[in-house]
């Protein structure tokens, strides 16, 4: 279809019908995506895009768009790809946010696109709305799980760090993003048992987050629960790696505990 039109009227009518009819939402994607990368039409049906995401178009459209930019869109064009996800992000509604997941996911598989996507998911995380913070959790949860390459070796320097200590902390602080912590930090601790490194940055990670300012025990409290919930005492014997690895980070949280380093 986008090779035999260049009409942009044509095209974004099609790929509207296509996005709320049942078993055509794939062929949406393929046809805005091919559109979008070429000469002429390319340019304003991204702008279109855009306007669609700034007017609140039906959420079957704006998934087909988040998935056009977790796409081949994202290797021709990764600003404006990931400036688009950024916007979709701030949508609450369930279909749109599933889809800003799966294109995070996505986007993930590509090496190139990694170190700024992780930048941006956890700036949502750490200081974006509540959407946003809502779509970022189960995100970045995705990511581990889809993808050989591991979310923790991208935390590089400190900076990193203190970033995803914020983003740790403001999930702990917020009620509605509380229940989508564990399965992270979960994830992160089963992968330290590759990596010394890994270990030694989940730690870093989980101490940061009980310093950041405002600074609140409540946040310790709850990150030493997950990490007992993590490995109960009453399976130390059976593993004593687990064992060692809770008592490790969970040192660490009283050492960064505020009430004690003031």
């Amino acid at each position: 279809m986008a090779e035999q039109h260049t009409d942009l009227g044509l095209v974004t009518a099609v790929a509207i019908d296509w996005a709320k009819a049942t078993g055509m939402r794939q062929a949406g994607v393929d046809l805005i995506a091919s559109a979008a990368l070429r000469p002429g039409i390319g340019p304003r049906l991204r702008e279109r895009m855009g306007q669609w995401t700034r007017e609140g178009a039906s959420a079957a459209l704006l998934s087909v768009v988040a998935s056009v930019c977790g796409g081949q869109l994202m290797d021709y064009y990764p600003t404006y790809a990931l400036r688009r996800l950024r916007a979709l992000s701030l949508d609450s509604r369930e279909q749109v946010a599933d889809a800003v997941i799966d294109a995070v996911v996505s986007t993930w598989t590509r090496p190139a696109q990694r170190q700024e996507l992780l930048t941006e998911i956890v700036a949502w995380l750490a200081s974006g709305t509540q959407e946003q913070g809502a779509v970022a959790l189960p995100a970045l949860t995705a990511i581990r799980a889809a993808s050989g390459a591991h979310f923790l070796d991208f935390i590089t320097d400190f900076s990193h760090q203190q970033s995803v200590s914020a983003a740790v902390a403001r999930a702990c602080d917020e009620p509605s993003l509380r229940p989508r912590l564990p399965a992270l930090i979960d994830g992160w601790l089963e992968d330290c048992s590759e990596s010394p490194a890994r270990t030694e940055r989940v730690v870093a990670v989980l101490s940061g987050a009980v310093r950041i300012e405002p600074a609140d025990v409540r946040r310790l409290i709850f990150l030493e629960k997950l990490l007992f919930r993590w490995q109960p005492v009453s399976a130390d014997e059976v593993r004593p790696d687990r064992r060692r690895l809770r008592d490790l980070a969970q040192e660490s949280l009283h050492h960064a505990d505020p009430l004690i380093t003031r």
